[in-house]
């Protein structure tokens, strides 16, 4: 009862944004945020913010962009959300959080199946490969923390379906990706899941979850936040069900 009360409160206030409105970033990164056929952003993740932002009455523009160019637009501007972002304590200082999406993901480290010749048993064991991730990223900071050293044995793509291409095509040893994301570029691109294999599994990975620009008013952060808990609320009263 308390939480709908201060909900109703705070969207009493539904100037927030009138003639400003939000900018809303993400990536290309199915299934969670890319494009239709039609040419319009949808995806498990984009659902939700959608959804939220419509409950909390704020007005939003939403572009696609590299990962590298929405991460370094929500850390430089105002009135920035960028989602699917991971919340990592590197980056807890940054921005403003909204957690968490509504999935629960691990990164994992993949080679081709038929590489015979590669074996990881540790951390250690990835320091002998060449390693691909998405440049900004979450595996890029957790990779550096292990102690990979860019362009000696960490390598930097752009996007996501270019990371899993290098894999695929033997320009490197190893990728690190979601299981959900990696296996339906490998299917895209005609092979089976088994075509690739998993190797090592990232530990203690952080929530998935958006994030507002640090510079973003108060006022708005609380707003999407109170629609954010009653959403996780009713989220999980249906599980019940």
């Amino acid at each position: 009862m308390v939480k709908r009360l201060l909900f109703i409160l705070l969207m009493l206030n539904t100037s927030v944004l009138a003639d400003d409105k939000l900018a809303v970033v993400t990536e290309t990164w199915w299934p969670f945020n890319y494009k239709d056929d039609n040419g319009i952003v949808v995806g498990s993740s984009t659902k939700w913010v959608r959804k939220l932002l419509e409950k909390s009455n704020v007005q939003y523009d939403l572009s696609l962009y590299t990962w590298h160019r929405s991460y370094q637009l929500a850390n430089t501007e105002k009135n920035v959300l960028i989602y699917s972002i991971f919340r990592s304590p590197a980056r807890e200082d940054l921005f403003k959080w909204i957690c968490p999406l509504p999935h629960k993901l691990t990164h994992k480290i993949y080679k081709l199946r038929d590489r015979k010749d590669i074996a990881i048993s540790s951390v250690h064991d990835l320091k002998s490969y060449s390693i691909n991730v998405v440049r900004g990223t979450y595996p890029q900071n957790y990779l550096v923390d292990m102690g990979l050293e860019k362009n000696v044995n960490l390598h930097l793509a752009s996007s996501n379906d270019a990371n899993v291409s290098m894999l695929l095509k033997g320009r490197v040893d190893l990728i690190a990706e979601v299981e959900e994301a990696l296996y339906q570029f490998v299917n895209d691109a005609g092979f089976d899941n088994d075509y690739v294999e998993e190797v090592y599994v990232f530990k203690n990975q952080p929530d998935l979850c958006m994030a507002f620009s640090k510079s973003t008013p108060d006022s708005l952060v609380d707003k999407v936040r109170a629609s954010q808990q009653l959403m996780l609320d009713e989220l999980a009263q249906n599980e019940k069900i």
